[in-house]
């Protein structure tokens, strides 16, 4: 049985996240979390809502080359967002990097 957990970055990681360099809440530190849920076992979907926005130096520092890392990583990770989508390809391009 595949186990998926949600993992909601307002919730479990800041409503607040920030850019590189900016300590508990940066980029990196998502990062390393996602790393880690990404090494156990199951799919995990990250529920990108609630948040106040996301600077696009904390998405590439959080995602760039997580498809180089991560086995068969679009099968693995999926997204939720109220966006209209383009939030959700940004994150992606800056995963395959």
């Amino acid at each position: 049985m595949n186990i998926t957990r949600v993992f909601s970055i307002a919730q479990d990681f800041s409503r607040f996240p920030g850019g590189p360099d900016t300590g508990t809440y940066s980029g990196e530190k998502l990062r390393a979390t996602l790393l880690g849920l990404l090494n156990e076992p199951g799919d995990l979907v990250i529920n990108l809502d609630r948040t106040l926005g996301y600077g696009s130096s904390f998405l590439h520092a959080a995602f760039k080359g997580l498809a180089s890392e991560i086995p068969n990583l679009h099968k693995r990770l999926s997204f939720i967002s109220e966006e209209d989508g383009t939030l959700i390809t940004e994150i992606w391009e800056y995963a395959e990097e």
